[in-house]
């Protein structure tokens, strides 16, 4: 996707139409304060400048990339082909484009989740897990 986006910003310009220099069309005297005439300074050439499209074409550009590479989805299934995993991966690309906050949403869950099986998990086996990864048994002395 982003080697698309890199190859319309590459061939934007061949689509955008020659500009004209306004101030040559205008055909201004020159500027005359206390009998001193001031030359009007040149006009930098408009072509320089970034069109309306090549503005909108780059934020579009800077979003998708930003999304594509911040967005971190859970480890796919190992048994998924490698286009099932593109696709899933477009999938939450697209939720997390459209609608940030139903990705914010989605984390808040998993959140919860995760914090639902640490408890069953440490019930079960009446241990709590330390960040040594070391389960510590409950009912022993320590």
């Amino acid at each position: 996707m982003l080697i698309v986006l890199f190859i319309a910003a590459a061939f934007n310009n061949a689509f955008s139409a020659p500009v004209a220099n306004p101030i040559d069309a205008l055909n201004l005297p020159p500027l005359t304060i206390l009998g001193c005439e001031i030359p009007l300074p040149d006009c930098v050439n408009p072509a320089g400048y970034r069109t309306l499209q090549q503005i909108i074409l780059s934020c579009l550009a800077t979003v998708f990339a930003c999304t594509w590479v911040s967005f971190h989805p859970n480890v796919p299934d190992p048994r998924n082909s490698g286009w099932e995993n593109f696709i899933m991966r477009l999938r939450t690309f697209l939720w997390a484009i459209l609608g940030p906050e139903f990705v914010t949403i989605w984390a808040f869950r998993q959140r919860l989740g995760a914090a639902r099986n640490a408890k069953k998990y440490n019930e079960k086996f009446n241990c709590e897990l330390r960040f040594d990864s070391e389960c510590v048994d409950l009912t022993s002395p320590q």
